[in-house]
């Protein structure tokens, strides 16, 4: 292959990485399977998770690029991925620069895809052409299921992650055309899953294809299970999906999802306290079992730390460590 032509197939690469498939949704809403099941499809290279694209900006504009690689450096994925620090002199520049990392063995043909779960509202600055596919799952079992992966004590907290995300997904959404963006609902998904992938695929121009759960098939991940539809059912109080539906209530009948209640209640000022409470509890709970007592003291002092400490980046180091032991 000459220079010349060697250069020009770069930016055939370029160009498609700045057209992404971005798979948006709350954690614990279905974007690991569903990026695991549309990774199976030999025309898609799903990245997985890419926050580190959006994770640490403002509301508005960027932030600085020497800040954000003292952050990369101290990143869990970054690390894991083996990446360079971008040298890039802005902001923008860099996420590109390290997406052309990411996908440097993107196929001929292939479209590049991954997730984001934070700072959703953003994802329009840094890749305005992106093609959106929004995932969203019943708030009261994401609150249900949070709980369980300990980043928070209870569901009064733990709703208030899906809200927000999908807060930031309207915003988001205000800023896409009507070819930009599809959703998708966890349920659906889960209950018939070809005819839902047949209609993703169709979003970005692709056909079905039987490999479509080769990456599930070959990860931990089980293949969609209606078991997982509504377990709020059984598993939370009513006054526990009262205060889901409490916190959530318009967010969720805008997206399909029937309260239980007409006019939940939220808590007063003493059940307010008395839920803080808990939330923190079991929070610290939780993470000294699974960093021990003095990890979990160091990472509580060192979060308040400037990005470039050195104490800090030790901290995480080892924090990065244990949370690679636990990953599914």
């Amino acid at each position: 292959m000459t220079h010349s032509s060697a250069e020009t197939a770069s930016q055939v690469v370029s160009k498609r990485i700045e057209r992404p498939l971005v798979i948006v949704g709350a954690v614990r809403s279905g974007t690991t399977m569903l990026h695991l099941m549309l990774g199976g499809h030999p025309r898609l290279h799903i990245l997985g998770e890419f926050e580190e694209s959006v994770r640490w900006l403002p509301d508005k504009g960027w932030i600085d690029v020497d800040e954000y690689r003292r952050r990369l450096e101290i990143d869990r994925v970054f690390r894991s991925r083996g990446g360079r620090l971008p040298t890039a002199r802005t902001y923008p520049e860099a996420v590109h620069e390290l997406a052309g990392q990411y996908f440097n063995d993107l196929a001929d043909e292939q479209i590049p895809g991954f997730v984001i779960h934070n700072r959703i509202d953003r994802v329009a600055d840094v890749w305005p052409d992106a093609r959106v596919v929004h995932i969203v799952r019943d708030p009261r079992d994401v609150a249900r299921s949070c709980i369980g992966m300990g980043w928070a004590g209870h569901v009064w907290q733990a709703s208030a992650i899906w809200e927000v995300a999908e807060q930031r997904f309207d915003r988001l959404a205000s800023r896409l055309s009507d070819d930009q963006c599809i959703r998708v609902r966890y349920e659906d998904l889960v209950r018939d899953p070809r005819a839902e992938l047949t209609r993703l695929l169709e979003f970005v121009g692709l056909g079905w294809v039987d490999e479509i759960y080769g990456h599930i098939d070959a990860s931990t991940y089980d293949r969609p299970d209606p078991r997982f539809i509504e377990q709020w059912r059984r598993k939370l109080t009513r006054r526990e999906v009262e205060l889901v539906e409490a916190r959530c209530g318009g967010s969720m009948v805008s997206r399909g999802y029937e309260p239980m209640f007409v006019e939940p209640r939220p808590p007063g000022r003493a059940e307010a306290i008395g839920l803080a409470v808990h939330h923190r509890w079991k929070r610290w709970r939780f993470s000294c079992r699974r960093y021990g007592l003095p990890l979990a003291l160091l990472r509580s002092v060192t979060s308040r730390m400037p990005s470039g400490s050195t104490l800090r980046k030790t901290v995480q180091l080892r924090v990065n460590e244990i949370e690679r032991a636990h990953l599914k």
